[in-house]
C-alpha cells in the first residue's frame, strides 16, 4: 500500500512489526538541502491561495516570487509583505490576473474551485491539489517540486515528513494502541472508517480505528453500533462537539477543527496533533 510513498521519499529500512505507513524508517536523517544554482526561473511569479502550499513554496526558496498569496498564508512572516488577496471563498480573479502570474497554486478539487473556470478562460494556469491519501500528499509535494524546478527541495522535504512520521508512528512499537473513534457528525452519526487520510492519521498518529466492520473514509453507524466497538477514547470533530458528550464514561477529546478538515498537505501537522491527544505528556 505505501511502496509509493516510500519510492518517491528514498526511505528504505522497516522495522519489523510495524504494519501501517508510520513503519518508514530510515538509515539516517535527512540531510539538509543543497543550496540552489543560480536560477534560470528566477521571473517566477507565483500566486498561492493556501498556506500548507505557502510553506513548501517558502521552504522551496522561492519565497520571492510569490507575488500574490490568500489572508491565510499572511501568518507566514515570509510572506507579510507578499499582496493579501484576501480569504479563499472571495477570491477576484481579475486581481489576480494584473498580476500577470505564471502559476497560480491552489488547495482543493479543482472543479469545486469557484474561480477556476474563470481564470482558465483568462489563460491564467491554474494547478489545484486535491490529495485524499498519505502517498497523494508526498506525490504533490513532488508534483510542486517538478512544476517549479525545485525536485532536489522537493525530496528534502519528503524525506524530513517521512523521518518525523516515522519517529512518531514506532513510538508506540510494542505497546497497546488506543481504539479511536474519531466522530466527524452527529446527526446522522458519522465516522472516520477503515480508509481515506484521516484514517491514515489516526493509524500514524499511534492509534487504532474502533469500528473496523463497515468499508468506507466516512462511515454512517448507529450510537449501539458506536457503544458495542467498545473504544478507548472518542475524538469528537463534530459541529456541537462542546455540547454533551456522544458516549457517557468514555474518554472524550476535542481536536481542533483544522485536525479534520480535507483536503492537506500539512500531514506531519495532522499527525503531531492527534499524537499529543492520544498520549498526552507525562
Amino acid at each position: 500500500m505505501y511502496r509509493r510513498f516510500l519510492a518517491l521519499s528514498g526511505w528504505v529500512g522497516i522495522p519489523a512489526g510495524v504494519l501501517i505507513l508510520a513503519t518508514l524508517a530510515c538509515d539516517e536523517r535527512p540531510a539538509p538541502p543543497k543550496s540552489d544554482p543560480v536560477d534560470s526561473k528566477a521571473s517566477f511569479r507565483i500566486i498561492s491561495l493556501s498556506p500548507e502550499l505557502s510553506r513548501l513554496i517558502v521552504e522551496f526558496g522561492l519565497a520571492p516570487q510569490i507575488v500574490g498569496a490568500d489572508s491565510a498564508s499572511h501568518s507566514l512572516p515570509e510572506l507579510t509583505s507578499t499582496l493579501d488577496l484576501g480569504e479563499f471563498e472571495a477570491l477576484d480573479d481579475s486581481v489576480i490576473a494584473t498580476l500577470k502570474p505564471n502559476f497560480v497554486f491552489a488547495l482543493g478539487e479543482e472543479s469545486r474551485i469557484p474561480f477556476a473556470a474563470a481564470l482558465r478562460e483568462r489563460g491564467i494556469p491554474l494547478h489545484a491539489f486535491n490529495p485524499t491519501s498519505a502517498n497523494e500528499v508526498i506525490q504533490s509535494i513532488q508534483d510542486l517540486g517538478i512544476i517549479l524546478d525545485r525536485e532536489d527541495r522537493a525530496r528534502s522535504a519528503i524525506r524530513r515528513l517521512t523521518w518525523e512520521t516515522s519517529k512518531i508512528a514506532t513510538e508506540r512499537d510494542g505497546e497497546k494502541r488506543l481504539s479511536v473513534a474519531w466522530v466527524l457528525q452527529r446527526d446522522p452519526l458519522i465516522v472516520v472508517g477503515n480508509r481515506g487520510l484521516l484514517h491514515q492519521v489516526l493509524e500514524l498518529a499511534g492509534g487504532e480505528i474502533a469500528i473496523h466492520r463497515f468499508e468506507g473514509e466516512r462511515i454512517e453507524v448507529s450510537f449501539e453500533v458506536l457503544a458495542d466497538s467498545n473504544p478507548d477514547l472518542v475524538l469528537d470533530s463534530t459541529p456541537n462537539s462542546r455540547h454533551e458528550p456522544i458516549l457517557l464514561g468514555v474518554r472524550t477529546e476535542i481536536p481542533p477543527t483544522s485536525a479534520s478538515e480535507l483536503p492537506t498537505l500539512d500531514l506531519l501537522g495532522r499527525i503531531q496533533t492527534i499524537h499529543e491527544i492520544l498520549y498526552p505528556p507525562q
